[in-house]
Parts: structure tokens; C-alpha cells; sequence
């Protein structure tokens, strides 16, 4: 398992490999970055990966085209389609695009 922190909210949430930060986190009750398609598509939930940039699942396409469109930097990614990839040491950081 991992710990995420959300900055700079503080959100701090447990992930286990295989799982995907938007359901840990709604499975929680503690929203942490806003949300609307859940998909992809819009970039509302972007976020700035912080440290373990290699941690998470690589973009989908679609989630590829939206970072494009969004001229997003090579940390941002959508805290949608974040799925962690394995155990990694240490705390993992985030940060909001608010």
C-alpha cells in the first residue's frame, strides 16, 4: 500500500496497487480535487504529480490527447485516470491544479 498526500489540501488517503485514486478516494468521502467527466475528456481533475511520477498506470489515449490539448507539463496528470502500479516506499505526492 501507499499513502497519497494531496496538496495543498493535506489529503491523506491509502492506495493499494491496481486501484485508482479517484475511486480510493470517493470510496473515502474525501474529495480532493475537483471532478466533472471522470473520464479523461475535460482536465477539470489535473493535477501535478510531485514525486513518483514512475508509481502510477501510463495515460491512456484519451487521457494522452486531453494532457495535449491542455498543453500539460510532463508531471501534470488527470487525478481521474490515475491507477497505482505498484508498492512504492514513502509517501507519494500531489498537488492541485485550483
Amino acid at each position: 500500500m501507499a499513502v497519497i498526500v494531496i496538496r495543498p489540501l493535506g489529503v491523506r488517503a491509502t492506495i493499494r496497487p491496481g486501484q485508482r485514486l479517484l475511486d480510493v478516494l470517493d470510496d473515502e468521502g474525501r474529495p480532493a480535487f475537483r471532478t466533472a467527466c471522470r473520464a479523461g475528456n475535460c482536465g477539470a481533475c489535473r493535477l501535478t504529480l510531485l514525486t513518483g511520477q514512475a508509481e502510477w498506470r501510463a495515460p491512456s489515449s484519451r487521457e494522452h490527447t486531453t494532457l495535449m490539448q491542455l498543453r500539460a507539463a510532463a508531471n501534470e496528470r488527470l487525478g481521474c485516470q490515475l491507477v497505482l502500479l505498484g508498492d512504492p516506499p514513502g509517501e507519494l505526492e500531489l498537488e492541485t491544479k485550483r
